[in-house]
């Protein structure tokens, strides 16, 4: 198969990548403008395959659906939250123009399957969440990848459209910047000795999903004959404290306290996720570190 993956170079996505590319039949292409993506998390085949640039840069995009016949895409290309929160108007063209771009693409070349990486911020503060619950976003970030959503559910005519909300992935290839993940930003402030940041309460409750979740759920979509929309999540919920207490103990530094964030969002419980077999939390964190 000739797939086309956005986004490839980050976190889910080069997890993603790297599974696909030991696959012979499959001829992985990667876009990423490497603005939280790396390629030293991409294997040695994978590097071979990536194309530098924005998913907005009309030209190169395009070109590479002109020299590839695609069978599927993976849609992981993405303004992350934090960013959103400084710069809502980059949020929504990455995030919602972006991803109707890269649809009207596929429709016009003919691809036939699309399979799109949300998220669980699309509810907004719920505390029983399901597939059909309603999308009250609270963040830049949810209100542009639920626009998106609502483009991609007007092409399911001509495509098969698989979307998968996510929650609070970690694992392998975080970013650990100030942008990254909570887990991976833990982390490294634990090894440099630093005090670990909570912001408001921390008695936010958080379903911390294995990335390998994620990857195995996308990679079984390309199987799926009809579109979908799927909550990924572990289904052992833990609040920010004992995640920071636990990282804070590991390695004898301090939590401190701080103002909440807006737009953070305080309690998931959710009942239909997909995920379920990760949920030694800690014994994964272990592995990690």
């Amino acid at each position: 198969m000739n797939i086309l993956v956005t986004g490839g170079a980050g976190f889910i996505g080069s997890n993603i990548v790297n599974r696909l590319s030991v696959l012979e039949e499959n001829n992985v292409v990667i876009v990423d403008d490497l603005s939280s993506g790396n390629v030293d998390n991409l294997c040695s085949a994978a590097k071979k395959q990536l194309n530098e640039h924005s998913i907005l840069d009309d030209n190169k995009m395009r070109e590479l659906f002109n020299n590839y016949k695609f069978d599927a895409v993976f849609h992981l290309a993405v303004c992350k939250k934090r960013i959103g929160d400084l710069n809502p108007a980059t949020d929504l063209l990455v995030n919602s123009l972006g991803t109707l771009k890269l649809a009207i693409l596929c429709r016009e070349f003919g691809v036939k399957k699309f399979i799109y990486s949300s998220t669980g911020s699309v509810y907004g503060n719920q505390t029983q969440i399901d597939v059909l619950s309603p999308q009250i976003p609270v963040s830049y970030y949810g209100v542009s990848k639920l626009a998106a959503e609502n483009y991609l559910r007007l092409f399911t005519r001509e495509m098969t459209v698989n979307a998968m909300r996510y929650f609070h992935v970690y694992g392998k290839n975080q970013n650990d910047s100030e942008y990254g993940g909570v887990v991976a930003r833990f982390i490294k402030l634990g090894k440099e000795g630093k005090d670990i940041p909570v912001y408001g309460d921390g008695d936010q409750i958080r379903l911390f999903t294995h990335v390998d979740d994620v990857v195995d759920r996308n990679i079984e979509m390309l199987d799926v004959k009809k579109s979908t929309m799927t909550n990924i999540c572990a289904m052992k919920p833990y609040s920010i404290n004992q995640l920071a207490d636990w990282i804070a103990d590991k390695f004898n530094v301090k939590v401190t306290h701080h103002d909440p964030i807006p737009g953070d969002i305080y309690n998931f419980n959710v009942v239909d996720g997909y995920g379920r077999y990760k949920i030694d939390f800690f014994k994964e964190l272990e592995e990690l570190i």
